[in-house]
């Protein structure tokens, strides 16, 4: 299992390189959650400063007029070995697969991927992984990895994206209600009526996207997903000092220096809140059943 970490800004690198064994890096241009992002002379500077893997994040909704932009970012990265790209769209990743990336290509989209099927399907077609879904309970991604002919990325930590739309939603609200304050993204939450959750909300030039209300955390089932190749510790919306001390954690229990409940204690005194999602309780929307007569 190889963990996978993100930076914040080219100055972090240094502080992060040392607990992961690779990096996501968000592209200003592409990425619909570029909070992070940065600009392509940026990210080949820091593919040039180190051998480990840099995972460029490409997570958008691809428009056809983009296909020339997109395709001269791509060949950009093409002299370097390190180099591999995170995407949501099929299209984007048609394009890397035309350009003989697919290999180096991890498929992402979100909820998508819920049995061993969908998984096995992206390794034929040459993926390098493909992201499980986190819609579904710890006990069917251990039988999806069980099952896997190819190679599976799953985010083990993190606010996890729950809803993207191509429509910039805080801005038609805030035309709504007339208002023209300057959308903060890092402390922006969408809180129901019926309930005193906040759910962090994020708009770009590419949309809206809302997460989760707690952090999801599989660090007390590392051992039950073994099989998993690439595991993604996310930073959005989490502040350097706890995102530096969270990757501390995961390295030190890989490399045996800490036990998980002496883990699971550290990651406790952090100033967040968990919740475990669908990890133990399966989702409600069951197909229902057919009755052939």
């Amino acid at each position: 299992m190889e963990l996978i970490g993100a930076i914040y800004d080219a100055s972090t690198i240094s502080k992060i390189l040392p607990f992961v064994d690779g990096i996501v890096v968000y592209s200003s241009d592409f990425s619909s959650f570029s909070m992070n992002g940065l600009k392509k002379d940026e990210i080949l500077e820091i593919v040039k400063s180190t051998t480990k893997e840099v995972y460029i994040n490409l997570e958008f909704m691809f428009e056809d007029e983009e296909e020339t932009a997109l395709t001269s970012f791509i060949t950009t990265f093409t002299p370097y070995g390190n180099v591999s790209f995170i995407v949501s769209d099929l299209g984007v990743f048609q394009i890397l697969k035309e350009h003989n990336k697919a290999n180096k290509t991890i498929y992402n989209p979100n909820t998508l991927i819920t049995n061993e099927f969908d998984l096995n399907f992206y390794h034929m077609v040459g993926a390098k992984a493909a992201a499980l879904s986190l819609e579904i309970t710890l006990e069917d991604q251990v039988k999806i990895l069980d099952k896997k002919e190819g190679k599976a990325f799953m985010e083990v930590f993190g606010y996890h994206l729950m809803f993207h739309s191509k429509r910039k939603l805080i801005s038609l609200y805030q035309e709504f209600i007339g208002s023209n304050v300057e959308i903060d993204n890092k402390n922006s939450y969408l809180i129901e009526q019926t309930r005193d959750d906040k759910y962090h909300i994020y708009e770009s030039s590419r949309g809206t996207g809302l997460f989760r209300p707690y952090v999801t955390s599989y660090f007390d089932s590392l051992d039950k997903l073994s099989k998993l190749d690439y595991a993604f510790i996310s930073n959005l919306f989490i502040s350097e000092d706890e995102y530096l001390i969270i990757l501390k954690i995961f390295n030190d229990y890989k490399k045996g220096l800490i036990s998980k409940d002496e883990g699971i204690l550290f990651l406790n005194k952090l100033d967040l809140k968990y919740e475990d999602g669908f990890k133990y309780q399966d989702t409600i929307y069951q197909k229902e059943k057919v009755c052939i007569r």
